[in-house]
């Protein structure tokens, strides 16, 4: 348990630097206040939204609650440091134990009523100590390959990020206007990034909104390759929740 306890706390943290290191790469500044309102919405859209958190659960979508939660991290965590303005603000927990199945239903349904509420960012703090101790519970408890899974989501955000040189840019802003949900004022820049040490450049797809989009080398991330066959979890919130 204790050489698990390191290893994900490990992970967590790179998991982290990494989440810290893809908003600079896209001009996301955590001092800039105006990204509060923003995050806290991309927050709830991973709660509450169809296929996320809390309707995976009542869809017995296993691998869909694993990725909400891990997904709920990866704004919750920009959000976190948008909200406290502070450079040494890192992880919420200081360690880590298994939450019984009781603990983790309850949690979600605070969820629910911080969506009701929309108080996500008064809260930001307990949801993302939740989330990590969920984290926890998934790898040491129900034998899910936590620490692939976040490596596997970030590999997938980055993907967004091709490498100038790799990709036509032009034709990716073709791709992405020509997609099912139209954005307007696509388009793209380059920005500098540091891949094993070294300095990369990189393309960032936007639109007007400063939203940043997916262009064709953009990969889904596979948690189902990091799931076990204990599904018994996703059964036994879908019980409490379902109430």
């Amino acid at each position: 348990m204790k050489n698990f306890e390191k290893d994900f706390k490990k992970s967590l943290e790179k998991f982290y630097f990494d989440i810290m290191r893809m908003n600079k790469l896209v001009g996301n500044d955590y001092k800039d206040y105006s990204f509060s309102p923003r995050y806290n919405n991309l927050v709830r859209e991973e709660i509450e939204n169809e296929d996320e958190t809390v309707d995976s659960i009542l869809k017995k979508n296993y691998e869909g609650f694993v990725d909400g939660v891990i997904d709920v991290l990866v704004v919750g965590y920009f959000l976190y440091k948008v909200e406290n303005k502070n450079d040494n603000i890192e992880l919420v927990s200081d360690s880590f134990k298994n939450l019984e199945v009781s603990e983790i239903a309850t949690f979600i349904k605070e969820l629910i009523i911080y969506c009701q509420k929309s108080v996500i960012n008064d809260n930001i703090e307990n949801i993302l100590y939740k989330m990590e101790q969920i984290s926890y519970t998934l790898g040491n408890h129900y034998n899910v390959d936590i620490l692939g899974a976040f490596q596997e989501v970030m590999d997938s955000n980055f993907s967004k990020f091709p490498l100038v040189g790799d990709v036509d840019p032009d034709y990716e802003v073709e791709y992405i206007k020509n997609q099912k949900r139209k954005y307007t004022g696509v388009h793209y820049i380059v920005v500098e990034d540091i891949e094993n040490g070294e300095k990369v450049k990189k393309y960032v797809f936007k639109n007007d909104k400063g939203k940043f989009l997916k262009p064709s080398c953009f990969r889904e991330p596979k948690i189902h390759m990091y799931l076990s066959n204990d599904n018994s979890l996703i059964s036994e919130l879908y019980r409490y929740i379902s109430k």
